[in-house]
């Protein structure tokens, strides 16, 4: 004798079980995509942790605003990281939402160690004595460094500590 097939009522049960399966599932997909992007909270303050820079120059280079939507920030990590690539001032930067929509940005920024100049401008001079390649102002707030000879070096690494070399 042959095989017997399934009876009829339990094929009918397996598909309505698989559909009832599937709408819990795409039910939960969706409740899980609102927790997430929360589509009905705006952001309603946000926090610059920094050490040079001023807070308004963070959020006008990542374009961040009170009243932003939530959905519009929400794992955009990289997105961010990739706007502030070319920014000589920023190594790099983290956000991260709070469920009360305050966004938290933590910038890592290379340090502006002094300005030196070269030829009647100024130039940045960061924390690993790297020069800018464009001319700019001193800001008052760090060291400016004068009269260097062309060709020598600016900074001497030791374990411990920088020295200026003349």
């Amino acid at each position: 004798m042959g095989k017997r097939p399934f009876p009829l009522r339990i094929i009918q049960f397996l598909i309505e079980l698989d559909c009832f399966l599937l709408q819990r599932f795409y039910l939960l997909f969706f409740y899980k995509c609102c927790f997430f992007l929360r589509p009905w909270q705006d952001i309603k303050e946000t926090k610059v942790y920094t050490f040079q820079m001023d807070y308004r120059q963070v959020l006008k280079k990542v374009d961040l605003k009170v009243g932003d939507p939530y959905w519009r920030w929400a794992g955009q990590g990289q997105t961010i990281n990739r706007r502030i690539k070319n920014d000589s001032m920023i190594r790099s930067l983290s956000l991260r939402l709070s469920k009360n929509g305050t966004a938290i940005i933590r910038v890592n920024e290379n340090l502006t160690a002094g300005f030196v100049q070269i030829k009647q401008k100024w130039y940045r001079m960061d924390q690993n004595a790297h020069l800018s390649s464009k001319s700019i102002q001193p800001d008052g707030k760090t060291p400016v460094y004068t009269d260097f000879k062309n060709g020598s070096k600016i900074l001497k690494k030791d374990d411990h500590s920088l020295f200026i070399n003349g």
